[in-house]
């Protein structure tokens, strides 16, 4: 299941996590060229919490029923040209009564390529071009990618977070 988030974020949401990347960025671990600025969970801006919490999990609890839930990751990504992320799945080892999600949110419109890939429970891959402001939610244990870049760099917000089944 997923759901496409559109117009979800605020352009003052945007500009304060591009202005957060920029002060914090580190190199990530994805073909040594993609960066990402981690957030730690407990110390997340407030207007950000607040957001995850009304905003992601609102929308979440639309498609998915659960109660009690915890972000694990929030990762501010930039993808420049030639880059991508390989396809892959965020939660390996699953408990049965736990719903697990992630996000991506794109948060500028200066480049091309980059579409996000996600085989939805089993079907064929599904390619989505989601532009700035929108994003999407689905379940982790999902493939999902990011293909290539072709001109320009791709900036995302991208969470994740294990719920407790109702």
């Amino acid at each position: 299941m997923y759901i496409l988030l559109k117009n979800i974020i605020s352009p003052r949401l945007i500009s304060d996590a591009l202005s957060l990347y920029d002060e914090h960025y580190r190199v990530g671990h994805i073909n040594k060229q993609v960066f990402e600025y981690k957030m730690d969970g407990s110390k997340l801006p407030f207007h950000f919490e607040e957001f995850f919490h009304h905003t992601v999990v609102q929308e979440a609890r639309t498609k998915w029923d659960f109660k009690r839930y915890k972000f694990t990751n929030v990762k501010i990504r930039k993808y420049p040209t030639g880059t991508f992320y390989e396809r892959h799945i965020d939660f390996h080892q699953t408990e049965p009564n736990k719903i697990y999600l992630s996000f991506s949110i794109t948060l500028n419109t200066h480049f091309e390529g980059g579409e996000f890939g996600l085989e939805d429970d089993g079907r064929p891959r599904q390619i989505f071009n989601i532009k700035k402001g929108d994003g999407i939610l689905f379940d982790a244990t999902n493939y999902h990618e990011v293909l290539p870049i072709t001109y320009g760099e791709r900036m995302s917000l991208i969470g994740h977070f294990i719920a407790d089944r109702n």
